[in-house]
């Protein structure tokens, strides 16, 4: 799965809807937004490995992966 991330409040989501239809937004760049960012990345990168051990399956869709920080916002 790939998950594009558009960082900042002016950054156009479009371009990466044209990438994937996996699309988060943070609203600020600061240190503790991207901090949080990628923790949740690093613990979905680690769910989706135990779903594939488990099941032979990768997640497909971001409702199989953790929850995101609320600093972190999906786009539909």
């Amino acid at each position: 799965m790939v998950v594009a991330c558009a960082a900042g409040s002016g950054a156009n989501t479009d371009t990466l809807k044209k990438i994937t239809e996996c699309v988060v937004s943070l609203d600020t760049a600061d240190s503790a937004t991207i901090k949080a960012f990628f923790k949740w990345v690093s613990a979905s990168v680690s769910s989706g490995s135990m779903k594939v051990e488990a099941t032979g399956a990768e997640a497909t869709t971001l409702s199989e992966l953790p929850p995101p920080p609320p600093e972190v916002n999906i786009v539909v």
